[in-house]
């Protein structure tokens, strides 16, 4: 899954396997749910939450330009090896 933003200035992609934001269902080998969905008060919008966050570094900038980056785990994980 890719989540796209951008700004003024750039465009960014944030990338999920599907093994980060699918949960199996109980009983059903070859059956899957996403772990989150549609928010219900607005068209076109998706809570970010624990299925998103646990995947990615972040960091929250509560300064002058009050920004969020974000940086996959699993690639600083290949940096240590």
């Amino acid at each position: 899954m890719v989540f796209r933003h951008s700004n003024s200035k750039k465009e960014y992609e944030l990338r999920m396997k599907g093994t980060q934001y699918m949960d199996r269902i109980d009983g059903k080998d070859h059956m899957c749910n996403p772990s989150f969905g549609p928010d219900t008060t607005e068209d076109n919008l998706i809570t970010l939450g624990q299925v998103f966050l646990k995947n990615f570094y972040t960091i929250f900038d509560f300064g002058d330009k009050k920004r969020i980056g974000f940086y996959p785990i699993e690639s600083l994980s290949r940096l240590r090896k």
